[in-house]
């Protein structure tokens, strides 16, 4: 594993993902990492920690066979792997793997514009928030060519726990991300439900946090039933209500294009809008459980400051 390893994209999940990244390679005597970052003050941890930083995306493609890529949403991968494929370097061989969560279309655009060139796409978007991720703990949903993945995996054991491999058509990587979420989602607004349920009739959220301790210890179900529970839904470096609506946004698209309704996700759907409207558009996305607090006219929560346009 000596060949320099390139990282698109050091927001919340990717600056630690890349830091454990960078860390590891470091330590087996590998090259540091190349990284590149569109506010580039963003790179300066990891650049005090050995990694290069580029000032362009040609300038870190071309000496990166392997890149990763941790971004925001479909738009901003079509302008990175536009610009990483179309730089002056020789791209047979490489592989480009994008962590982040977006669509199937976009994804087996990548796919198909990276084999194009000669390269290759790996889908490889992760489950966890920032604390997971700077942990090594996250959950990695993992689909291209068999022959390309063998020459990561060693690499994405780095990021996670486990690794799930699920097949080699990159954009089923892509589905099964936005079904995990879908999971997620629909236990926040469950959960969002059971406790203004038992709030309306006199009962603490706290007596049904005890209860989904007890019942149900999953990190997602306890973490998610706390902040409900006690009102943190600041998202901090997390996953926010208007970030929930893009992620919401893309499950339904994909159940449209499937002919396989999610009548779950149209309700979470609506109730992020609502939370948005309330205020909460910069808030944790487990701020939706708002909506069935507001359409039962219970107090909510102080709504934070909203960003200056």
């Amino acid at each position: 594993m000596s060949e320099p390893l390139g990282w698109v994209g050091l927001g919340a999940m990717g600056a630690v993902m890349a830091k454990n990244l960078n860390a590891h390679l470091k330590k087996s005597g590998a090259p540091a990492l190349y990284v590149y970052n569109r506010d580039s003050s963003k790179c300066a941890g990891l650049v005090s920690d050995g990694a290069t930083q580029c000032g362009t995306l040609a300038e870190l493609s071309n000496p990166c066979k392997i890149i990763f890529l941790m971004l925001g949403d479909d738009d901003a991968t079509r302008a990175v792997v536009s610009a990483l494929l179309h730089s002056d370097s020789d791209h047979t061989g490489k592989i480009l793997i994008n962590c982040s969560t977006v669509s199937p279309d976009i994804t087996q655009w990548s796919a198909t514009e990276a084999s194009g060139l000669g390269a290759t796409l790996i889908a490889a978007p992760v489950f966890g928030r920032p604390d997971a991720a700077a942990a090594a703990k996250l959950v990695v949903a993992a689909a291209g060519p068999l022959s390309a993945m063998s020459k990561v995996m060693p690499y994405l054991d780095v990021l996670g726990r486990k690794v799930l491999l699920i097949g080699e058509d990159p954009e089923k990587a892509a589905v099964f991300k936005l079904s995990g979420n879908f999971m997620i989602v629909g236990i926040i607004e469950l959960l969002g439900e059971a406790m203004s349920l038992c709030e309306t009739n006199g009962i603490g959220r706290e007596s049904y946090l005890e209860f989904i301790k007890e019942m149900f210890p999953a990190p997602s179900m306890v973490g998610y039933a706390t902040r409900i529970a006690r009102d943190e839904l600041d998202a901090g470096t997390g996953f926010s209500v208007q970030g929930g609506l893009k992620d919401v946004g893309l499950m339904r698209s994909v159940a449209r294009s499937s002919c396989c309704p999610l009548p779950a996700a149209d309700i979470a759907f609506n109730h992020l809008l609502t939370a948005k409207a309330l205020g909460y558009g910069a808030s944790d996305w487990g701020a939706l459980s708002l909506a069935s607090r507001h359409a039962a006219t219970l107090p909510l929560p102080p709504a934070p400051p909203q960003p200056r346009k």
